[in-house]
């Protein structure tokens, strides 16, 4: 899938998961910076005062919206759906000599998102039906910023209290509208166009 991080392999010694390589380079835009996840380049138009890049802001959306319906299509739910947790790149073009070949698949595709960061996921392949599983003496799991209020009711963090794979597919579609919201930090409630205003 697309929109989905792949991984290569593992390694048991030392430890790590190998994982396919995704930057976001703005040497088409002029500048001299890389990033790799979402959170970064929304950092970089948060700042911005120009509108060079609302153009990505549609794109990033249709991205990861793409990857999240892939993941509840095979009955698998995210749970820790945030900027930090989406790759992006443009490797597709941002090295490319001729600049009207470069413009061309810029316009039909500025970025392509990966979903990654799936320690928290849930499917119903694995049977884990329950909030709480596996074994964790937590009543939720994720990043609080970006969970859904049914979430964080003390009536379901009760120990045995139990959410439905469609219920934490319905958090991710919550977590979903925050990551198009919030421009760069958890903490920071206002829309990315509010900036200019």
């Amino acid at each position: 899938m697309k929109n989905i991080v792949r991984m290569y392999g593992i390694c048991v010694k030392p430890l790590a998961i190998i994982l396919e390589y995704v930057v976001f380079d703005f040497k088409p835009f002029q500048r001299d910076l890389k990033v790799n996840i979402v959170d970064g380049v929304l950092s970089v138009i948060a700042q911005s005062e120009y509108d060079e890049y609302d153009h990505l802001i549609p794109a990033i959306a249709s991205e990861i919206t793409k990857g999240l319906s892939h993941l509840h299509e095979h009955d698998v739910a995210h749970r820790d759906l945030k900027p930090a947790n989406v790759l992006i790149s443009n490797q597709h073009y941002s090295a490319l000599q001729d600049k009207q070949q470069m413009n061309r698949i810029k316009a039909l595709r500025p970025v392509v998102c990966k979903l990654a960061d799936f320690g928290e996921s849930r499917s119903r392949l694995l049977q884990t039906n329950g909030l709480n599983n596996p074994g964790t003496n937590e009543g939720f799991r994720g990043t609080i910023a970006f969970m859904a209020p049914e979430i964080l009711l003390p009536e379901r963090m009760d120990q045995g209290k139990t959410f439905s794979l469609d219920d934490l597919k319905k958090v991710d579609i919550w977590a979903l509208g925050l990551v198009f919201l919030l421009p760069h930090q958890p903490w920071c409630f206002t829309p990315i166009r509010a900036r200019r205003h």
